[in-house]
Parts: structure tokens; sequence; C-alpha cells
């Protein structure tokens, strides 16, 4: 049956229908981060039936759907069709092989036939939840179902006058994956992946996740980034990275929506405790690494810098580098409350030299909200 329907439709995914004899139908699509419904956001009550949609678009517009039970010889199938307008050919059909039970069930129990749409976005409520509702299910239990695999990572989005990029750190692995430019420090979360042998020269695609979910009267809105690593089709990805994004990097920075290419190598990096301190009203900040016998000083302008001439500064983390021998040459800081990045050549360098990030313990703050990140110069580095 699913190989005949291969021959009418362009596409194919997994997906997962919830029939409720009370709110109806909701599919979820959650490789294209998709779920169609009357609204965006619930999930019902009801068991999933694990299938795979076929389909040619997957339109914003409200659609039709009508469920049936068929049979290919002893077999039974739920069979969901998606329509434009009744008596339209279905642009999209989900097929799921079922017990005798669960087809007795849904042909007796529930509503044959409604109205929905597709909505975006299917990430909800909290750090690790997809959806709100009387059942609630975390990334792992959702992508884990495609990936073998998940892992501590950090999305590191920059956005200059030169261009848009991403790093991607993964220390459990030794991996980074790179387009090419320096460093930020922007939304923890969780890379998902089957085999590290499958990170190879690819293409990325970030999406800001923005999702209203209603639990009881309770609206609830939480903001994602979702980041998919693929050689050739977005929909064939071999690696999710996924984490919630309270500040709005991914819009904010105007990289939602950018697909570039990139590559992965070895994270061969070192750290050391640092703390970075000013008085208030003064015009000179300190960096102090005394594990490895590093210190900088920068002087700021009394016209450029003033907001951050006022404020005093003591705060305590990592910094952390490629090599000891080449940290002297960062005089240039990229610098907000997230973090600071020292570079070398010019205002926009496409590495590091090292960077500077504070405790989440750290009470204290570096005096520049990330939307107003500065550009510090002449920094000088001695023992």
């Amino acid at each position: 049956m699913e190989t005949g329907l291969a021959k009418y439709y362009t596409s194919q995914t997994p997906a997962t229908a919830y029939i409720d004899s009370k709110s109806g139908l909701q599919v979820v699509l959650s490789k294209l981060d998709k779920v169609f419904g009357e609204f965006p956001g619930v999930l019902h009550s009801a068991k999933g039936i694990e299938g795979t949609l076929y389909y040619n678009r997957l339109p914003a517009t409200p659609s039709m759907y009508e469920i049936k039970i068929v049979q290919d010889g002893n077999e039974d199938f739920v069979q969901i069709s998606f329509y434009d307008n009744q008596g339209d050919k279905p642009y999209a059909v989900f097929i799921a092989k079922v017990s005798a039970d669960v087809a007795q069930s849904v042909a007796t129990n529930y509503q044959a036939s409604g109205e929905g749409r597709w909505w975006d976005g299917i990430l909800a409520t909290e750090p690790d939840v997809i959806f709100a509702g009387a059942q609630t299910l975390t990334f792992t239990e959702i992508l884990g179902k495609f990936y073998k695999n998940n892992v501590p990572a950090s999305a590191l989005v920059i956005n200059n006058p030169a261009t848009k990029a991403l790093r991607l750190e993964v220390p459990e692995l030794g991996k980074e994956f790179s387009d090419g430019e320096y460093i930020g420090k922007d939304p923890e979360g969780v890379l998902y992946y089957n085999d590290v042998k499958d990170f190879k020269y690819s293409s990325y695609h970030i999406t800001a996740v923005t999702v209203t979910v209603q639990d009881g009267t309770n609206s609830i809105t939480t903001k994602f980034m979702r980041i998919k690593f693929f050689v050739d089709k977005e929909q064939d990805c071999y690696a999710e990275f996924v984490a919630k994004d309270p500040a709005g990097v991914a819009a904010n920075l105007g990289t939602n929506g950018l697909t570039k290419k990139g590559d992965w190598s070895n994270l061969d990096i070192g750290c050391a405790t640092a703390v970075i301190t000013k008085s208030a009203n003064a015009s000179t900040i300190t960096v102090k690494a005394r594990s490895i016998h590093k210190k900088a000083t920068i002087q700021l302008s009394s016209t450029d810098d003033a907001s951050l001439i006022a404020q005093a500064i003591d705060v305590k983390g990592n910094l952390y580098f490629k090599d000891t021998s080449t940290i002297d040459t960062g005089i240039f800081a990229n610098w907000n409350n997230d973090r600071v990045v020292f570079y070398h050549d010019n205002d926009y360098s496409t590495d590091f030299t090292a960077y500077f990030i504070p405790f989440e313990s750290s009470k204290g703050e570096l005096g520049v909200q990330v939307a107003d990140t500065k550009i510090l110069k002449d920094v000088k580095w001695t023992k």
C-alpha cells in the first residue's frame, strides 16, 4: 500500500497521528517542525499512531481531512487524507498499519472528518518539553525516534556587517562545526545525531521557533532555536540542535532562515580560570588568567565608551584559547554580557585567539547588553 502512495507524492516523512474523540485530529511531523490540527501546540490524551505522511505540499491555509480504516489483505491501516476542498484529490495522505483492535476503535469512536491546518513550530513550554497538555513529550522522546544519541552543545551565532555565521561546539565529542567565522555565545541546548561519522562538510539551516501553547486558560509563549545539519536536503538532516532561546537570538540577530555551508573539525581548545575587573568611573579594564600567566589591559575611550566607564566590573569565568602563544595577538575585543571574544587582524576577523565566558554563578555583568555589543580596540597582553 505504501509503495503505491509513493508513486503519487513527491515527498514523505515520519508522522504521528493523535485521534481524540473530544479534540479531533492532530498529526505531528517532528522532522519538519509542523503540526496539523485545529489549534497549534495542544497534544491529545490519545496514544499516538506511528506512520508515514506522503505529500506534495503542506499549505498554511485551512484544509479538510477524512479518516478511514482500509484493508490490504489481512492487514488493517489507518488512512487520513488531506484536501483543500471536498471532492479534490488529496494533497497529502497519512498511512499507518494498526492492530485490529485499534482499527475497530478508530472506526467506532472517532469523528471521520473535520477541518484544521498545518502550523509551524511544534516545540513548546519548557527546555526539554515539546507539548503542554494532557501528555508531555521531551525532546529526547520526540527526536529520539530519529536519532540514537544526544549530547550537550552550544550554538554560537554571530552577525556583523561582514557576514552572518554559526559555530557549534560539542565538547563531549571533541567536535565543532564552523562556517569560518569567529565565536559568539548564545543558546545552550542539545545536539541529536546518529553517528559521528556523519559529521562532514555540509549545510545548516537555522530556524527561530516561537510557540504559543494554550494550557487550560493560560497562554504560554516560548522561544526556541533549531538548527538542522544536512548534505543535500534539509528533510534528510543527519543531526539537529535544539535549545531554548529566551533572548530570541536567532530572530534578533537576523539569522532566522539562514542557510549556509560549513564543516566539522576537532575541538582542540584549552581553558583557564580568569577574572575581569574595572573600578567604577575608571577607564582601564583588566583581564587576568593567573594559571597561564596572562594579563590584558584595555584602555576605554572617554567619548566612545562613556557608559561602560561608569560601571564597576568584577566577573569570574573561563578563558578559552587554542594556543597560549597566540593569545597575545588578540588586540580586538568583541564585548557584551554573554562573552568577550579576542581576535586579531581587523574588527571582523574570521577566528578568535581567546574568548571569555562568565561563570553561571557570577553575579556581576560585563557592562554591555548583547544588543549593544561593543568592539574594544588596542588590547595589550603581558605576563
